[in-house]
């Protein structure tokens, strides 16, 4: 839940436990007195030593520009903490995506996979990433969101966040300039990566979605890695292709 600072203290004693706060505009809580520091003990146990960075991605679907983020991070760093968008609110089902970085990036062999819960990228913590909503907004969850991972970040070690330049979505674009401002403030280097291409344009889950939504698979393929074009061709990845092209938008805000 969302509240305001001064009304803190009759949730608190309504047992509600706070999590993080975007200072002078809201604080964010939870009713579990051990929900987020039970997901902070648990992530602690995948803490490795030397240069850790970390990458957040929703995939929907899994792209050669994800590949190409997590490469860079990879070969940068000494140790990858990829963290999958758990909010079932895109078009392809979470378990599915979660499934389609594991087997995308396994050959990565210092690179591991986690789920973000309710405490990234979620619609707890920052609805306006899936629902269109004014930039101020964007920018007060964004930076509660933030301070989350800054949370996370300082109980695996994490001194890097790598996220891909952002040339259509304005709810992300917002987000990367929120983080370049915030991420450093805590000892955290924002390092932003040009995205791959194809054909002169950057290459975006947005984009494969149109190109699905228009019928143009071999778009599509030359988009993505061989995983998710098989997922695409399966019995399951069908469903989730007639609901790509029977709606009436596919582009993120």
């Amino acid at each position: 839940m969302y509240t305001k600072q001064d009304s803190a203290r009759y949730f608190r004693d309504m047992g509600f436990y706070e999590i993080a706060r975007a200072e002078g505009l809201v604080i964010f809580m939870e009713n579990r007195r051990d929900g987020f520091p039970g997901f902070i003990r648990e992530l602690s146990g995948h803490k490795r030593e030397g240069e850790c960075s970390a990458l957040v991605m929703n995939c929907n679907p899994f792209t050669l520009g994800h590949r190409h983020l997590a490469e860079a991070a990879s070969r940068e760093s000494d140790f990858v903490h990829v963290f999958a968008v758990s909010e079932d609110a895109s078009f392809f089902p979470f378990a599915d995506r979660y499934e389609l970085i594991r087997q995308g990036l396994s050959d990565l062999e210092n690179v591991v996979l986690h789920e973000t819960k309710s405490y990234m990228i979620s619609s707890a913590v920052f609805p306006s990433y899936f629902l269109e909503d004014s930039t101020p907004a964007i920018v007060a969850q964004a930076r509660l969101d933030l301070n989350i991972f800054i949370k996370i970040a300082a109980a695996l070690g994490i001194r890097k966040r790598y996220v891909g330049t952002e040339p259509f979505s304005r709810v992300t674009a917002a987000y990367n300039a929120v983080m370049n401002e915030e991420l450093p403030k805590a000892g955290i280097d924002c390092v932003e990566v040009p995205r791959a291409e194809l054909d002169g344009d950057p290459i975006s889950a947005s984009r494969v979605r149109q190109a699905i939504h228009d019928g143009n698979i071999e778009a599509a393929r030359k988009m993505i890695p061989r995983v998710t074009y098989e997922y695409l061709m399966s019995e399951r990845g069908q469903q989730v292709v007639k609901k790509i092209r029977e709606a009436a938008s596919v582009a993120h805000y």
